[in-house]
């Protein structure tokens, strides 16, 4: 394909003699609309802000289009071979490319004429002229782009280590509240241990903020890793002079904490309700917690082999901690469950 536009000039005038001299004039017609066919496909990849180039299998440049040479800042004289205008070191890589003949899209730089650099998104595919093959390179700009992806990474970071400090803070705060909570049993002699209770509530809430301060996933956490640290927390409070084994069945799933935060409190609220009394006269005993997905379902079942719990008293309870749960499967759209014969048995499936 001609490449200026000197050489389109000496291919039209060449057009015009064949057509009136050598070949019937039935024929120039046809040609001429050909020409005209020519020249509006070259005007259209003159004026694509894309770099196309033209490439024989050594490299060698046989065709670019006008927007490479003013973006490069080159003639087309001073161009010859595709490697003129790549660094160095990615030669070999471009050899290879172009040995292989393969369909690719890669990232490179290509040099302008003063010696910078415009980084670019290169996409390379093999078409045949003539039983030939050629490559044809088709160059964008994307230094822009890049520009835009790096302010918004540093953005993104920015954010994460504020929301980080925001966990951070929330965890320091609820551990404060715990404390003087504690200082105010002592002072008050709260007997019924509803200062030790509201105390664990906090403790379940700041775990939750701890382990997202501690993750790099800042709006989901590993639930089971959660428990885990919960559980441990529980049993320290509560299984004193008993022999308690608290038995997990988890799936490893990752909850948000509009999610996490409720389903931590109604656990705290069960196994708190079952370390307190389903084992009385009893010095051993086990609870079970299971937690999975069913279908587009999440199910937690909190179980234990002690005296077991009267299934009208969840509704009817005057427990803070019973209307809690209630209040919390409220609040995760949740439908619960209880079966109170050879232990209990409360089960919670909400969607999620």
């Amino acid at each position: 394909m001609p490449s200026t536009d000197k050489d389109w000039q000496h291919l039209k005038k060449a057009i015009m003699g064949f057509g009136g001299k050598s070949v019937r004039k039935s024929y120039y017609p046809q040609l001429k609309n050909t020409l005209h066919k020519l020249q509006r496909f070259k005007t259209l990849l003159d004026h694509t802000r894309d770099l196309i180039f033209l490439v024989e299998a050594d490299g060698k440049i046989v065709d670019v289009n006008k927007s490479t040479l003013i973006n490069l800042e080159y003639s087309r004289d001073d161009i010859t071979s595709i490697f003129d205008i790549i660094p160095k070191k990615y030669h070999e890589n471009f050899k290879k490319i172009l040995s292989r003949r393969e369909k690719i899209s890669i990232e490179a730089p290509l040099l302008k004429k003063d010696g910078s650099l415009i980084l670019t998104e290169m996409n390379l595919d093999t078409v045949k002229f003539n039983e030939d093959d050629y490559a044809v390179i088709v160059a964008r700009d994307i230094r822009q782009r890049k520009e835009l992806e790096d302010e918004l990474r540093r953005s993104l970071e920015e954010k994460k280590v504020l929301l980080k400090e925001i966990h951070h803070r929330v965890k320091n705060n609820l551990q404060i509240i715990s404390s003087l909570l504690s200082l105010q049993s002592m002072t008050e002699n709260m007997k019924n241990g509803t200062f030790k209770e509201t105390q664990d509530r906090i403790r379940s809430m700041a775990l939750i903020h701890e382990q997202l301060y501690q993750s790099e996933d800042l709006a989901r956490i590993n639930f089971r890793k959660y428990l885990e640290k919960l559980i441990k927390n529980l049993l320290h409070s509560y299984s004193a002079g008993k022999s308690i084994n608290i038995k997990l069945d988890v799936e490893d799933l990752y909850l948000d904490i509009d999610t996490t935060i409720p389903l931590g409190l109604i656990i705290n609220e069960l196994v708190t309700n079952a370390l307190k009394y389903a084992f009385n006269g009893r010095n051993q005993g086990t609870i079970y917690i299971k937690f999975k997905r069913v279908g587009d379902s999440l199910e937690l079942r909190v179980m234990d082999d002690g005296i077991g719990f009267p299934v009208d008293k969840l509704q009817e309870s005057k427990s803070l901690g019973l209307k809690l749960v209630n209040i919390l499967v409220g609040q995760l759209r949740g439908k619960i469950s209880v079966k109170g014969h050879d232990g209990s048995c409360f089960r919670i499936v909400f969607k999620g």
